[in-house]
């Protein structure tokens, strides 16, 4: 496939995009935050079981863990690793809700680090699939 087709499948996600991103960021899911965190794994869960992957849940008393499988057919295999939970208290997120400024960027607790590259791994196994 030629590189102008696939940054013209990707650009069609970005609306999308932001609004997962923005349901994400709203979310409180503070280190610790067994309820945020929970909240945050099942939308990121159905998002990914969407795509046809196995996905399984680890809980513990702090955190749900989101554990995400694709098979396919080739030899070669790729981990992406990204963290739902955030450095911010309960109530940062109504605090500071997610905004995007006339440049396009993105602010909100725990938008770039990492719920961003979250909402990135969704979109990048969409294009792949696609």
């Amino acid at each position: 496939m030629e590189s102008g087709k696939v940054k013209e499948i990707v650009a069609s996600y970005l609306p999308d995009f932001i609004k997962d991103l923005e349901i994400l960021t709203n979310i409180d899911s503070g280190n610790g935050d067994a309820e945020g965190t929970d909240a945050v794994a099942k939308i990121v869960g159905v998002k990914f079981e969407a795509l046809c992957a196995n996905v399984k849940k680890k809980k513990n008393p702090r955190s749900t863990h989101t554990i995400v499988r694709f098979e396919g057919s080739g030899d070669l295999r790729l981990l992406l690793i990204a963290h739902i939970d955030t450095v911010f208290e309960k109530g940062e997120a109504k605090k500071r809700p997610f905004r995007m400024d006339e440049n396009m960027m993105a602010y909100g607790p725990g938008v770039g680090d990492d719920k961003a590259t979250v909402v990135q791994t969704i979109y990048s196994m969409q294009a792949l699939k696609d």
